[in-house]
This record gives structure tokens, sequence and C-alpha cells, in this order.
């Protein structure tokens, strides 16, 4: 019996001991956040999560790919993108490509087989696909091309007017804004064209013939970048995601 009361009484004093360590510890945990709340670090805080944007337009991201719809336009004005995308470099582009190629695509896969073809130079590359890049945006957007439509009017429509909130979907479609204004940038209004850029425009209408072998493969990489990326997001756009 002499037992039992001693254990009784050693595990009373115990859990009084934890009781009152349990009130200190809750004690301190409240007056230390009730400092952090008064703190300037916590109204920073506060700051940035109310300022959070609800929708991608109103997003310094956004307004970044939309600058590149600008005249004489230049490579080093899109070398960011690139840190964006995460791939620099053409053995990264081609890798993402065969990686996310979705092989029931026939345009996937055309692109594919010109990219990896070694009887064609990049200079023939470039051309072949650039021609086949509208048709590869249409494509991901899942938009049927309509009679005398033109590609910039549904890319304006599809990414910037349809284009609302701060999903997935609408953060590919800004990237994917970023790309055509470079792509389709009218280059007719340029008062120089910097030929390290796959301007389709400047490419399809006036040929390929002055652009030297370094100012291709730049073009080319730069192009090879932009196509990888758009074949990832294409699952990721489809309707069904």
């Amino acid at each position: 019996m002499e037992d039992w009361n001693s254990i009784s009484k050693n595990l009373s004093e115990a859990l009084g001991v934890f009781a009152k360590r349990t009130e200190q510890i809750r004690n301190e945990v409240t007056d230390a956040l009730n400092n952090f709340a008064k703190s300037e670090e916590f109204q920073r805080l506060v700051e940035i999560f109310s300022n959070i944007p609800d929708d991608v337009q109103n997003t310094v991201f956004f307004q970044k790919c939309q600058s590149l719809k600008k005249k004489d336009l230049t490579y080093e004005e899109i070398e960011w993108l690139f840190d964006e995308l995460e791939i620099s470099t053409l053995e990264e582009a081609r890798s993402d490509i065969l990686k996310y190629i979705d092989n029931g695509n026939t345009l996937h896969n055309y692109i594919k087989n010109v990219m990896e073809n070694s009887n064609y130079e990049n200079r023939e590359k470039l051309v072949i696909i650039l021609s086949h890049f509208e048709r590869l945006t249409y494509s991901t957007l899942r938009h049927e091309k309509k009679r005398n439509e033109g590609a910039k009017d549904m890319l304006k429509s599809e990414l910037i007017k349809n284009n609302h909130g701060m999903d997935n979907k609408n953060l590919y479609k800004t990237v994917l804004l970023a790309i055509t204004n470079v792509v389709f940038a009218n280059t007719d209004n340029f008062t120089s064209v910097d030929k390290r850029l796959p301007f389709r425009n400047n490419i399809l209408h006036r040929g390929i013939v002055d652009y030297s072998d370094e100012e291709v493969d730049i073009a080319y990489k730069t192009l090879l970048i932009f196509v990888a990326h758009i074949i990832q997001m294409n699952e990721s756009l489809s309707p069904e995601s």
C-alpha cells in the first residue's frame, strides 16, 4: 500500500510539473506570436499575401511576356525567357522534345523526324520547322483554323482575351504568348532584324540566304527551345487536363 501511495504521489508531482511547464510553453508561444504579429516582418508578409494577384494578367511575368511584342526585338532581350523555360541549349531542347513528344501526334513526329534527320543542316531544319510553327500553336491550343483567320488574331483571343485566372493553363498560355510574340513578330516594321531570332515573317518571306552559319545556329537553337516547351505544355493544355 505504501508503494502505491509513493507511486501515486510521484506521478501526481510529475503531472503537476508537466502541467506547469505546458502552461509556461503555451504562454511563451502566445507571447512569441503576439510579438511576431507586431513585427515589421509580419507586416511585410501580410502585404505580400494581400498583393498576390488573382489574375495572370496582373503579374509581372505576364507584362514581361507581353513586352516582347515590340519593334526591333533582339536576342539579348529574350535571354531571360530561356531561364523561365529552364532550357538554354540545343541538346536540352532536343532531349525534351524526345521525352515529351506525343507519339500519336503526326505533327510532333514530323518535327522530330526533321530534327533527327542527319541529311539536313540546321539551315534547312530551321526553315522546315518554322513553316509548321503556326500549325503547332493551333494544335496545342486545340483550335481549328477558320477561313481567313489570321494566327495573330487567334493568339490574341486565346492568350490575352481568354486568358484569366492563376492556374497552370493560364501560366502555360502566358509562356506561349511570349514565344509567339517573338516568332510572329511583324519584322516588316523593324528598322533592323536580329537574324539570331527565328522570325517567321522575315525567314519565310525573305529567305535565309543572307543568314550566316552562326546566326542560323542561334536561331535554330532558339526555335527548338520554343518547340520543346510547346510540346511539353501540349498535354497540360488539353481540355481533359
